[in-house]
This record gives structure tokens, sequence and C-alpha cells, in this order.
């Protein structure tokens, strides 16, 4: 778990009623409502001579998933939780009756 992941977890375990988080190559079993972690880090760039300005972009996902042959509320507000939990970098949408939490 990179240094990225690890402030994200805490943040999110920083959340009122968090559900469990699922993370990349970490046994899980689900049980209800839970947030699945992907992080998919992109080049490490460095556009300053002094190599002063280094940064990342990459993508962070996090998708909330309900139980089988439920509705989807709980899942929608674990979403609208997440988006309240970032608010400098997520914009909520909301779709034909589904809410998409995107980065800004």
């Amino acid at each position: 778990m990179n240094a990225i992941e690890k402030a994200i977890g805490q943040h999110l375990a920083g959340m009122t009623n968090c559900p469990p988080i699922a993370w990349p190559n970490k046994d899980f079993t689900p049980n209800g409502t839970y947030i699945e972690f992907r992080h998919a880090p992109n080049e490490r760039r460095d556009d300053t001579i002094d190599a002063a300005g280094a940064y990342q972009i990459g993508l962070v996902l996090l998708t909330v998933v309900s139980a089988k042959d439920v509705f989807t509320t709980a899942a929608n507000d674990t979403a609208a939780r997440l988006w309240t939990a970032f608010p400098k970098v997520c914009d909520l949408r909301r779709r034909r009756n589904r809410l998409d939490l995107r980065s800004s």
C-alpha cells in the first residue's frame, strides 16, 4: 500500500459509519454494503529543470457495492457520504436514478 492509498484509507476510516473497504490484494469477504478501492497510478512527471516539481496523476475509484436483490438506497447514501468526505476533489452527479462520483 503506497502513501496515497494509506492517506485515503485513513480519511475513509474517519467517516461516520463507513462500510468495510475491499483493498486490492487483501482478503475480503463481502457482507452487505461495502466500498471497493481501486488505485491506478500513472506516470510520474517533473517538468522542472531542478527536479523540484514532481507530480503523479492517476485514478482513484471508490465503488460502493450493495448486496444482491436489495434497493440501491444504501449504496447511494454511502456514495453521497463519500462525496462529502472528499469535497475538494469530487463532483457528485445524478443521472437516470444513478449517482456518479467523479473527480473534478
